[in-house]
């Protein structure tokens, strides 16, 4: 997440020109992050070398559970490809179009981009699980949903509902 805000900090003070309030939103983003570690993680702050060595090591090691077996690099990607829905799958598809066509094309560029990074990111990590990946399906859902908003306001209105109405059916 750190990673993602920094970049998204970056270019929206490069976008905007907006300094000042680039700072500011730095400024307020460290503060929630750091009450947000004092309360999650108290001995961060009595004792945070230790605490920052041990977290580091459950991320560069095999983590800080039994080994359960090695799981090949493109472990998240199938994981993803298997627990996805339609829906995903439709507006992934139409990223293309969607970004060729849409003037909101930016908002559908931030989910994409965060959902990849995302996924690369825990791909790094020798840490496996499906679990880890949940918050790349938040951002697929919010995809999925501009997406098919954004080809309501086209003449393929018919056809978008169509498919909407269908792959929720499939999804239930």
């Amino acid at each position: 997440l750190i990673p993602f805000t920094a970049l998204f900090l970056a270019v929206f003070a490069w976008r905007t020109k907006k300094y000042k309030k680039t700072a500011l939103l730095i400024v307020i983003w460290s503060l929630v992050f750091l009450i947000s570690l004092a309360l999650i993680l108290p001995s961060f702050f009595t004792h945070p070398i230790i605490t920052f060595n041990r977290i580091a090591a459950c991320v560069t090691q095999a983590g800080c559970e039994p080994d359960r077996g090695t799981a090949p690099p493109t472990y998240y990607i199938r994981s993803l490809v298997f627990f996805s829905t339609p829906l995903h799958m439709l507006a992934v598809i139409s990223l293309p179009f969607f970004f060729w066509k849409s003037k909101k094309r930016h908002d559908a560029a931030w989910l994409a981009l965060f959902a990849l990074l995302f996924v690369i990111e825990m791909t790094l990590s020798p840490k496996k699980g499906d679990r880890y990946i949940l918050p790349t399906f938040l951002m697929l859902d919010a995809l999925v949903v501009s997406t098919f908003f954004w080809f309501r306001h086209t003449h393929w209105r018919q056809a978008a509902i169509i498919i909407l109405a269908a792959g929720l059916l499939f999804q239930a």
